[in-house]
């Protein structure tokens, strides 16, 4: 009798924790990724082309090969593109941003190049705009945003500014405030919309707002965050997205930290980059020598 009576309430647990299994992923709004279509094989721009980051403004991607120093730009929606500079103009070329039709790279030995994006066919010649800066340290990132140029500078603790002028850009200053302590050892990445964010190796996401430190927390994950690759947020994303590699999945998180949601898949080890295109809500991802897609839902 007395097995007969725990049977009935073993069944009832076991129902009830199918029941949490089969909820949880979408409780914790999980979703499995099978797929990752082919967008674009890098070897259709030029033979072995192979670029580290990704850079979105206006429906348009920037592409650097360090090794072929070629500068190219691909239109979204046609999927076609165009070499913007190369070789030697480019020197000791390290990283590229672009914002709306301005490509801008940091070169080691230059400074910082603006290229035009080509009007009707007709290609620009790089120009320096920004020269080298002994006050500069270990330059890490540099991006692009309202005509303004931020770099990051790993060894200086700094964020220079660059505001355009008529004849080009006006002297650095330090876009943190005065008074504000930062550490960017291990710094990776920096993303621009309204505020400024700094991505960390041990996956501290750091924002400031008109130079101040501004609050910014994980809130709401299953799991901490383990060996964070990249991450994408701009002026036209609700949303932030991280590149979560030991977890093998991409974390969308609200611009506070609070999380919204994860995709997962074995296949996010392998991507490096990403860009978000959320109003046609796509991802747009980057491993090796080829970007891959995949939808948001």
């Amino acid at each position: 009798a007395l097995a007969e009576s725990i049977k009935p309430k073993q069944k009832r647990a076991a129902e009830l924790q199918n029941q949490i299994d089969t909820n949880s992923g979408a409780i914790l709004k999980v979703v499995v990724v099978n797929d990752f279509p082919l967008w674009l094989d890098l070897d259709l721009i030029k033979k072995n082309f192979a670029t580290k980051s990704l850079s979105l403004s206006v429906g348009k991607i920037l592409l650097l090969d360090l090794n072929q120093k070629s500068l190219v730009a691909l239109d979204l929606a046609k999927k076609s593109n165009q070499i913007l500079a190369g070789g030697d103009k480019l020197g000791q070329v390290k990283m590229a941003t672009l914002n709306g039709d301005m490509a801008y790279a940091y070169s080691a030995d230059k400074g910082v190049l603006k290229v035009e994006l080509p009007v009707g066919g007709l290609q620009k010649e790089p120009v320096i705009v920004v020269k080298p800066d002994s006050n500069w340290g270990l330059i890490n990132d540099l991006y692009g945003f309202g005509g303004n140029l931020y770099l990051l500078d790993e060894f200086k603790n700094a964020i220079w500014k660059y505001i355009p002028v008529v004849s080009g850009f006006a002297e650095a200053r330090n876009y943190l405030a005065e008074g504000v302590k930062v550490d960017f050892a291990g710094v990776r990445k920096i993303q621009i919309d309204s505020s400024v964010w700094v991505l960390k190796n041990d996956g501290e996401l750091i924002k400031f707002t008109q130079g101040a430190r501004d609050h910014f927390s994980y809130s709401g994950l299953d799991v901490p965050i383990n060996k964070p690759i990249s991450f994408f947020v701009s002026d036209e994303t609700d949303n932030l997205y991280l590149l979560d590699s030991g977890n093998s999945r991409l974390l969308v998180l609200d611009k506070k930290g609070g999380y919204s949601g994860q995709y997962q898949s074995g296949q996010f080890k392998d991507f490096i980059d990403l860009v978000v295109d959320e109003k046609n809500k796509k991802v747009y991802l980057l491993s090796g020598q080829k970007i891959f897609q995949m939808d948001l839902l």
